[in-house]
């Protein structure tokens, strides 16, 4: 198993790479967060500027209530830094990520089946990175809403998310 601080170091080195500013340990919601990203880029296919933020946090255990009210705090303190309006050339996307020790299966069910809340053009990602198993957990199911855009947002939580890869 992956050391919770190693897998920090890991995680913010390919944000990094990928355009992200790191910043350890920010307060989120009262809370603190052990790592907060953002990367502002433009990207037609979203018709825009896209303000994307990565928000870790590592937890002893959590549950799927503790995760949804962290990912509404992470989503709301994005937002407020998105520096526009949502929609008019604008949009987000926060990852909400929580790194446990061991995922219990009730909090991964319930990660990977609960639609995350949606919002005007501007996208909420909860995730469970389980470093016991190495893997990440997230809603996987097909959505109507954002279709266009979930399979990216997927496939980057992978890319960036993904213990030991």
């Amino acid at each position: 198993m992956l050391d919770p601080q190693q897998y920090l170091g890991v995680v913010a080195q390919r944000l990094g790479q990928d355009g992200f500013e790191v910043t350890p340990n920010v307060s989120v919601g009262g809370q603190l967060a052990n790592l907060w990203a953002v990367r502002r880029k433009f990207q037609a296919g979203k018709f825009g500027n896209v303000s994307t933020f990565v928000v870790v946090r590592l937890d002893a255990s959590i549950d799927a209530a503790q995760l949804t009210a962290y990912s509404a705090a992470c989503f709301q303190a994005a937002m407020e830094r998105t520096g526009g309006v949502r929609g008019l050339g604008s949009s987000g996307v926060c990852y909400s990520v929580s790194v446990v020790p061991q995922a219990d299966p009730t909090l991964v069910a319930a990660v990977a089946g609960a639609a995350p809340a949606k919002h005007w053009s501007s996208f909420e990602f909860p995730a469970v990175v389980d470093l016991g198993s190495s893997t990440v957990t997230y809603f996987s199911k097909r959505v109507i809403w954002g279709a266009a855009y979930i399979r990216g947002f997927r496939r980057d939580a992978q890319r960036w998310l993904q213990p030991g890869a």
